[in-house]
């Protein structure tokens, strides 16, 4: 008779305890407030998008090996030819009887090109043109036209003599060129990095804060189990006592997952560059 008791006082216990469950379905399910926003469902692929348009340290980084091709186009610039030219015209003219000459015109061209060379030296070409036209007493127009022209070639025979002493700032210039180029890219593999690491770890924390607020749900219900047993006199008091431990050492981690979810968030969102919202 009393194991017949026994067995239907349990069975009124466990029946307690799943009817509401039972009555009302998908109470276990969290339901977010009304005045949370959305969530943003965000993938792998979006993510790694986001960190490459929108990370600081890339966008920093992009500018070094531009600035180290600048450099070696400026180098270089050490030997590019030169091309030069000048043109000078006067015009005189004298009324006074006088004078043998009446009136002249004259035009003189110049053009030079200078060439460096990478032994250290350079060579020059000079080429000079020279017009005159002049009325005088006795001839009414006199014109005088004279060209020439000349080839130098300058080289040093001790100082910066020779190719790797005069080419010694293109060749850092290209290795400086280079090294930024390698921070660069690898500066983008961890930007990537980091970004897919903040990702699952973001993932992990929402995945360990689910587990650990069902955790909470399960020590609430039991708790409750409990209370219904101490009521109905087959449980004792105690149990009450160490199951409301159970349930606050779960709230606990539930309020430390929610602080590993707004960290990983943070963690992702400052890789992404993103907005606060």
């Amino acid at each position: 008779m009393t194991r017949r008791v026994a067995r239907a006082t349990l069975a009124l216990v466990m029946l307690a305890t799943l009817l509401p469950s039972l009555l009302a379905p998908g109470a276990m399910a969290q339901e977010l407030p009304a005045t949370a926003p959305p969530p943003v469902v965000l993938s792998l692929q979006d993510t790694l998008k986001a960190a490459l348009q929108n990370n600081l340290d890339i966008a920093v980084r992009s500018y070094d090996p531009l600035r180290s091709e600048a450099r070696v186009i400026a180098s270089e610039a050490a030997f590019d030819p030169l091309l030069t030219g000048t043109s000078l015209s006067s015009e005189m003219e004298r009324p006074s009887p006088s004078s043998f000459v009446r009136a002249s015109k004259t035009h003189d061209f110049s053009v030079a090109f200078e060439d460096p060379l990478i032994t250290g030296g350079r060579y020059r070409i000079d080429l000079d043109a020279f017009d005159n036209r002049a009325t005088t007493v006795f001839t009414p127009i006199s014109r005088e036209f004279d060209t020439s022209w000349k080839v130098s070639i300058t080289q040093p025979l001790l100082r910066n003599l020779g190719a790797r002493t005069n080419r010694y700032l293109v060749v850092i210039a290209r290795h400086d060129l280079g090294v930024n180029e390698s921070r660069f890219r690898q500066t983008v593999m961890d930007t990537l990095a980091s970004a897919e690491k903040a990702y699952w770890d973001l993932n992990f924390a929402l995945m360990d804060l689910k587990t650990r607020r069902a955790a909470l749900q399960l020590a609430k219900d039991f708790l409750e189990q409990n209370r219904i047993k101490v009521r109905v006199g087959t449980l004792a008091p105690i149990e009450i006592t160490q199951a409301e431990a159970g349930v606050a050492d779960r709230e606990e981690g539930v309020i430390i997952a929610e602080h590993a979810v707004k960290t990983a968030e943070d963690a992702l969102r400052r890789v992404m560059n993103a907005e606060k919202d």
